[in-house]
């Protein structure tokens, strides 16, 4: 199986829309989960149009202005939907991958810049895992956090130990386990080119992790 994740900073051109066309294309994923959509109204032509065929199931939580959105596709012969939820910060569906019987939950997350902002984001999605239950989460997207320094290049001036422990903390006590990134090392760059972190993370249950020997989440950034 294979999930694919992507900060895309906008969908509404005409050239980010090509490049995510082309990533569907290249690496045909059976769920994709894109933050920073940058769009109140995302449509089922929209949707279609960027998977190129019909067979594609889609959940989306709308932008605020020009802030934020999400969106989450999925190909219906790989997943089967079984329902979907949202909350101030993160989507989620739940569902059946294909030859299995058990459901999985698979959220998008985009957090806050803020430090308040991120730790209700992590509070709201603990209390979420624990309210629903089961054993089988993906939980992946932009948590605008790091967990250690090395994790950040070319960043001065900014003390995030509290944020990193706090991180740290959420990623601890929600029982996920943090998958290895494939791909690249860091995922989020500046214009210059020497300043980078590691914004996006992929948490799993480790049951689900142990069963998806075939598991691959690869981490995507486009450059425009």
């Amino acid at each position: 199986m294979k999930f694919l994740t992507l900060n895309v900073r906008g969908l509404g051109g005409r050239l980010k829309k090509w490049e995510v066309r082309k990533l569907i294309k290249v690496h045909k994923p059976w769920l994709f989960c894109i933050q920073e959509t940058k769009m109140e109204v995302v449509s089922r032509r929209l949707c279609e149009s960027l998977w190129s065929h019909e067979d594609v199931g889609w959940f989306s939580k709308p932008a605020v202005g020009h802030s934020g959105g999400l969106l989450i596709l999925w190909d219906k012969s790989k997943f089967v939907l079984s329902e979907f939820f949202m909350g101030t910060h993160y989507i989620g569906v739940v569902g059946c991958l294909v030859g299995e019987s058990q459901k999985v939950s698979v959220v998008n997350v985009y957090a806050p810049c803020d430090l308040e902002g991120k730790k209700g984001c992590w509070r709201e999605l603990i209390q979420v895992i624990e309210a629903r239950g089961g054993d089988r989460w993906c939980v992946v997207g932009d948590f605008n956090a790091i967990r250690c320094e090395e994790e950040r290049k070319g960043v001065r001036g900014f003390d995030r130990r509290e944020e990193m422990r706090l991180f740290s903390d959420f990623v601890n006590s929600s029982g996920l386990l943090d998958l290895q990134m494939f791909g690249r090392q860091f995922t989020w760059f500046r214009n210059d080119g020497k300043t980078m972190s590691r914004l996006d993370w992929y948490l799993v249950f480790v049951d689900f992790a142990s069963s998806r020997e075939g598991l691959k989440i690869l981490t995507l950034s486009l450059v425009l």
